[in-house]
């Protein structure tokens, strides 16, 4: 999902769209009824699917396995590719990764084993996100799980 979600993030950021990937929604076909909440934005798009990640990750059976330190490098990746700005739907999409970050900051174990990946990846992005981004809840969100990681 997590490359799903970076090929589309590229292709948005980049403001081109191939043929193939304007055209094909299939795989959100669930999403047709359900689209709405605070992510409707994204619902159109493969970006969806970090909503997806953002349930697996809530779940407390999932989420200790879900975070390696390739999805923290993916995380860390979009984030810093991204602004509140960068097109539509881009807060949203924000917000969703940010909040994977909070449950993430939230799950003392995972942080412990994965401290190295997350000081050296994730913390920069996060202090560069409170420091530049345009979107004050862009950047609550980043000084709250900056601090959360570091206490």
């Amino acid at each position: 999902m997590f490359k799903t979600v970076s090929e589309q993030l590229e292709k948005e950021v980049s403001g081109g769209e191939s043929a193939d990937s304007a055209k094909d929604l299939s795989n959100l076909e669930f999403l047709r009824g359900a689209a709405g909440g605070e992510f409707k934005e994204l619902a159109t798009s493969q970006l969806y699917h970090i909503t997806i990640l953002l349930d697996l990750q809530i779940n407390p059976l999932i989420r200790s396995r879900l975070l390696s330190t390739p999805s923290i490098q993916a995380l860390a990746g979009m984030l810093d590719l991204v602004d509140a700005k960068s097109f539509p739907g881009s807060e949203c999409f924000i917000t969703a990764l940010l909040m994977i970050c909070e449950t993430m900051a939230c799950n003392y174990k995972v942080l412990q084993i994965l401290v190295q990946p997350t000081m050296s990846l994730l913390l920069p992005v996060l202090f560069h996100k409170l420091q530049h981004s345009s979107s004050p809840d862009v950047k609550f969100l980043s000084f709250k799980i900056y601090t959360d990681i570091l206490s």
